[in-house]
């Protein structure tokens, strides 16, 4: 029995070894996943920014879409009402209705950035394509020039000397030699 007991003993070491050397690889194959848990919470943590952003377009897109299609009512409306109005003669009423129209417009002219900007940026490309600035008068090129010199940072064509016109003499000599 005594002989059995070192054995024992020297199996049960063994034993642990095995253990201990299996504990430490699963110790590690657990820190692997924990990382990778890490990296994926972050990804899904990117992924849901992204996804609060595109949700967050989209509600901005609808609200535009919603605002143009109410914008579009409205003057459908306007041009409805005017042209009923047109066709009775009242002009009396069609005073009131556009200047109602106009005041509504300075109005939210006056107290809202955006809608000057947005109003700007669309009425831009028909200004110009009439040969109009931006604000709706004929366009100058000098001063046109002026403005894109000083947008680029170089001095303006008017500005520059220009080279004196050479004298031309179109034969003159050889006729008289004749």
């Amino acid at each position: 029995m005594q002989k059995s007991i070192p054995n024992d003993m020297k199996e049960l070491r063994e034993w642990e070894r095995v253990k201990r050397s299996e504990l430490k690889r699963v110790a590690g194959e657990k820190a692997a996943i924990d990382q990778r848990v890490l990296e994926l919470r972050g990804e899904l943590f990117h992924i849901n920014q992204g996804k609060a952003m595109a949700y967050k377009l989209i509600l901005e897109s609808q609200k535009q879409q919603d605002q143009l299609a109410a914008d579009y009512t409205d003057f459908i409306t306007l041009m409805n009402n005017a042209d009923e109005l047109a066709h009775k003669k009242d002009v009396a009423a069609l005073k009131v209705s556009s200047h109602m129209q106009v005041e509504r417009f300075m109005y939210r002219w006056n107290s809202d950035k955006g809608y000057r900007d947005e109003y700007m940026r669309k009425t831009q490309p028909t200004l110009y394509s009439r040969g109009l600035g931006a604000d709706g008068r004929i366009r100058n090129p000098a001063e046109e020039e002026e403005r894109l010199a000083l947008e680029l940072g170089t001095p303006p064509l008017s500005n520059q000397q220009t080279p004196p016109k050479a004298k031309f003499k179109w034969g003159m000599d050889s006729r008289k030699s004749q």
